[in-house]
């Protein structure tokens, strides 16, 4: 974590202390991240709004699957952005639909034949356009 923002005063290597009341308008600012804006369009090219966006992170030097975000859904006009990700390699993927409650190993790696591979870069965003697949798990 780089920064936190408690109550509209940004603090820098400090504690949170949390009284009775709790807290109130606390905001975490990552580190080291970058963002991905994701539009889905279908076979046609049409816009896919409800889609499920899956964006699975690996780690640049061993490979191992280290983030996994999703599903996330789409708007109306088949767009969401995937903020505070961390730099490195990105498979991302639209589907129809996908549970991650029944999701496993074999169905992440499903996903990963069908997704689209990207970098992320530090304070960068980067803007992809993803064909919707029919699979789901």
């Amino acid at each position: 974590m780089q920064s936190f923002s408690l109550s509209g005063t940004r603090t820098t290597g400090k504690a949170i202390v949390v009284s009775e009341n709790g807290l109130s308008e606390l905001e975490i600012v990552p580190g080291a991240a970058g963002s991905v804006a994701v539009v889905v369009r279908d076979q046609e090219g049409k816009a896919a709004p409800s889609a499920h966006l899956i964006c699975i992170g690996r780690d640049d030097s061993s490979g191992e699957v280290v983030a996994i975000c999703g599903p996330a859904v789409t708007d109306q006009q088949g767009k969401f952005e995937l903020k505070y990700l961390l730099p490195g390699e990105v498979h991302l993927a639209a589907l129809t639909e996908f549970d991650p409650e029944s999701a496993d190993l074999r169905s992440l790696r499903e996903v990963l034949s069908h997704s689209q591979v990207g970098r992320v870069e530090e304070n960068k965003k980067r803007v992809v356009d993803l064909e919707l697949s029919s699979k789901s798990n």
